[in-house]
């Protein structure tokens, strides 16, 4: 048993903004600012809410986020119907993906004959 009473192998909830910023003794909008590496702190203030939420394993909860900004955090990416052109697309594709990634943004392939109009509630845009 863990000193919570809990037995190791039992699951917990993951941790959440609130709970990093309480542990780090600061508001969840300094929270917030600090893990985003925006706004103003002190050095020590950004290194402690980083510090915590590595220590609770925090990870940012895509769903809230992209409800709160009215977004789907995801780009979707036509597919060819020539066949002939599949190795460009494939490099363009794996390179959307690649930046996609460093802005914590999901690709939807969309296969030919499916117009955007159809995924509109599911992306952002669409090349």
């Amino acid at each position: 048993m863990s000193a919570g009473g809990k037995s190791a192998g039992a699951s917990r909830r993951p941790a959440t903004l609130t709970d990093v910023a309480r542990i780090a003794g600061v508001s969840t909008a300094t929270a917030s600012n600090a893990l985003r590496g925006r706004g103003r702190m002190s050095a020590e203030t950004k290194e402690r809410v980083l510090q915590t939420a590595d220590e609770l394993g925090y990870a940012v909860n895509v769903s809230a986020r992209n409800l709160r900004t009215a977004r789907t955090g995801a780009i979707g990416v036509h597919l060819p119907g020539n066949k002939s052109r599949l190795a460009y697309y494939m490099d363009f594709c794996f390179g959307v993906a690649d930046a996609a990634e460093t802005r914590d943004t999901m690709v939807v392939l969309i296969p030919r004959g499916v117009g955007i109009h159809a995924l509109k509630t599911q992306v952002d845009g669409a090349s």
